[in-house]
């Protein structure tokens, strides 16, 4: 399962406002438990379960039109017989006994964006358990999250993964994922070239963004690298680039292949003979974006995630990315 390249995708805007949290004073952005609802629908009465189905109609609805279902009372009935509900929701309530923390990154994310001039869609966010491969997915305005992806990496349904995937399904990711299906559904990658710098590029402003809206220093999170790929990539960085650069022509294909060797986080990129970790593209795409700000500084942040930005060759030479110890070409 390829994480970071979350599958979410633009859709119908909706309003949705900014709640506040009764004890902490601190702002969030709602996050409904529509997991913990479909669970215990099973349960309720008539009279429970049509005031459970207004409740979340609109979540009910968008979740039903996504997995190609029709809504009704015993469609739901049947989500919360399901084995995902019944395998999965007793972990999730443990691991995820509120989403506190999520809802207050959401909110500054939010914020933050709003300050900074990138408009970011107000989506309905909506916590679910399923058996999609999918972590999150977007219907009809709203994002829905499986928290049935986040529960450390130890926990025994996913001992059939890779271990990077593995790595990668902690509680502490939720937030940061959220945050990259947003700002990449406001800002889809679109290119006409469609060439290797361009990929790069894009998933280095979109981690740069990130990063800055969520207040976070988390880069293996923002490119979605596990701690280990990011250790390497930092302390090897050098030697890469310079390798990358004898490689002729490669920044600028537009071969499919070259393309995924680079950026997927589970391919073998072949360079420090054999030894760099998947994400070796992103990496370095989201150093690039830094060295181009800092010869660059007043570029606006919404700027970054356009093609004007990361469509152009241009960028490569203006952003001057030429790390220590590395000859530059």
């Amino acid at each position: 399962m390829k994480t970071p390249a979350l599958s979410i995708i633009c859709g119908i805007l909706a309003a949705a406002t900014l709640a506040l949290a009764g004890c902490s004073g601190h702002e969030r952005y709602p996050v409904e438990r529509l997991d913990r609802a479909i669970a215990r629908y099973a349960a309720l009465g008539p009279a429970a379960r049509d005031s459970m189905r207004a409740a979340h109609g609109a979540e009910l609805a968008a979740l039903a039109a996504l997995v190609g279902d029709t809504l009704s009372d015993a469609t739901v009935e049947a989500w919360s017989g399901s084995t995902s509900a019944r395998f999965f929701q007793g972990a999730v309530d443990s691991v995820f006994p509120d989403l506190g923390e999520v809802e207050a990154s959401l909110a500054r994310l939010y914020e933050r964006a709003d300050k900074k001039g990138i408009a970011l869609p107000r989506y309905r966010v909506a916590a679910v358990t399923w058996p999609s491969y999918r972590p999150m997915a977007l219907r009809d305005s709203v994002v829905f999250v499986a928290l049935n992806h986040y529960l450390g990496p130890d926990y025994e349904a996913y001992s059939d993964f890779e271990p990077y995937q593995r790595a990668i399904k902690t509680p502490g990711r939720l937030a940061d994922d959220l945050a990259s299906g947003i700002i990449r559904s406001a800002y889809p990658y679109t290119s006409p070239t469609d060439r290797l710098f361009e990929h790069m590029l894009y998933d280095g402003a979109v981690a740069y963004v990130q990063m800055q809206l969520l207040g976070s220093r988390r880069i293996d999170r923002a490119l979605g690298l596990t701690a280990a790929q990011a250790d390497y990539l930092e302390a090897n960085e050098a030697r890469l680039w310079q390798e990358f650069g004898m490689r002729r022509g490669l920044l600028y294909s537009a071969d499919p292949e070259d393309i995924r060797s680079v950026m997927d986080l589970g391919a073998r990129p072949g360079f420090d003979g054999g030894q760099a970790p998947g994400g070796l593209g992103r990496f370095l795409g989201y150093r690039m974006v830094e060295s181009y700000l800092d010869e660059n500084p007043d570029t606006p942040m919404a700027y970054l995630l356009t093609p004007a930005f990361y469509g152009y060759a241009r960028t490569l030479v203006e952003s001057g990315y030429s790390p220590k110890g590395a000859a530059n070409y």
